[in-house]
């Protein structure tokens, strides 16, 4: 009897010290020229070399210190362990590509960024008129190549840098965060929570004029009917809305201040402490369509957004003809614009898009 508890102490023990099953070996495809860090992360790290397009490598994945962006640990040469971030990094071999027309162009019709040149692949970002893609090449079956703000590479269908008879509604901007080609997002991906609808853009335009033409009317009103069947996460109840939008300041109701795109769209983000939210409004360029995305933050991830974009709470319109506050205003929507995206929300993170269909009222 005293040998059977024995044998099961030791039993016990043995499953308890054993050390954790290895990592299994994984090959990875480099999306893009990418670099080879000595340790995880930016600032802890120095540069052991780089990877082409199309290099493929072996390695184990390990987990950053935020426990959420994950890495590639791999052998480099003889200097030891080399690690590259997961968003450079592809499970697929890359597609042959023809060279592009030029190294960038101008979306003329909106549609979703997939990661891989499949309509059966996830789609990881949005592109909207009027934005200025990096695109890299074409592949032989009618996607290009394009660069992403912050590492990696998505895929477009060649129609959107082309005009449609009819272009489909361009969908919301969004706030976005996009760390740097080397580094980790201050608020990363979580692969096992990244949602698989459509998601914003990961490259924001440059700062876009704040005034229109001359000739725009000082102010319409627009009645806008609630499109649940384009929206997701909406509340139970959702109905349509009515505002003043007043052209020359690119102003809402004569209290909201808002950006103008160079397409011509009008974008706003708001804050709510109460509710630990970040709302991005956008209006489309030809007024048909107004959308808004919810983004409800863990308090942690909420006071980041806080404090870079504590100018966005108490922000209005400028006086009208007052061209100086007019200037103001839009450096400070362009500069305190938290950055934030459906692909990099933190854990515990919950979102919704809300879609309205707009037309001028009498």
């Amino acid at each position: 009897m005293v040998a059977a508890a024995a044998g099961v102490a030791a039993l016990a023990f043995a499953l308890m010290h054993r050390p954790p099953a290895a990592a299994a070996a994984v090959t990875e495809y480099a999306t893009r020229l990418v670099r080879v860090r000595s340790a995880i992360g930016v600032a802890s790290s120095t540069v052991l070399g780089d990877l082409r397009r199309g290099d493929a490598i072996s390695g184990t994945w390990v987990t950053g210190q935020d426990g959420l962006t994950k890495w590639l640990k791999i052998k480099w040469g003889g200097r030891g362990d080399g690690f590259v971030w997961s968003r450079n990094l592809s499970d697929r071999p890359r597609p042959g590509l023809t060279a592009s027309p030029t190294p960038s162009q101008s979306v003329l019709v909106a549609g979703p960024v997939r990661g891989e040149p499949d309509e059966n692949t996830p789609i990881i970002d949005t592109v909207f008129a009027g934005q200025s893609a990096q695109t890299v090449g074409n592949t032989l079956d009618g996607w290009v190549e394009i660069a992403l703000a912050g590492g990696g590479v998505g895929y477009v269908k060649a129609e959107t840098f082309q005009v449609a008879s009819t272009p489909p509604p361009p969908p919301p901007p969004s706030l976005n965060e996009t760390p740097d080609a080397g580094g980790t997002a201050p608020m990363s991906a979580n692969p096992a929570a990244a949602p698989t609808q459509p998601s914003p853009p990961l490259t924001a335009p440059a700062p876009p004029a704040l005034g229109p033409p001359r000739s725009a009317p000082a102010a319409t009103r627009y009645a806008c009917a609630f499109a649940p069947g384009q929206s997701i996460n909406a509340p139970q109840g959702t109905g349509g809305l009515s505002f003043f939008v007043d052209e020359a300041r690119a102003c809402i109701n004569n209290r909201s201040a808002y950006l103008r795109n160079p397409a011509g769209g009008l974008k706003r983000t708001m804050l709510s402490d109460k509710d630990r939210r970040a709302s991005v409004l956008y209006f489309s360029p030809d007024r048909s369509t107004f959308f808004r995305m919810d983004y409800t933050l863990p308090p942690e991830a909420y006071a980041r957004v806080r404090q870079a974009g504590s100018a966005l709470v108490d922000i209005a319109c400028p006086g009208a003809g007052d061209m100086r506050a007019a200037a103001a205003i839009r450096a400070t929507l362009a500069g305190s614009t938290p950055n934030l995206s459906l692909r990099s929300l933190p854990a515990g993170a919950t979102w919704r898009r809300m879609v309205w269909r707009c037309a001028p009222a009498s």
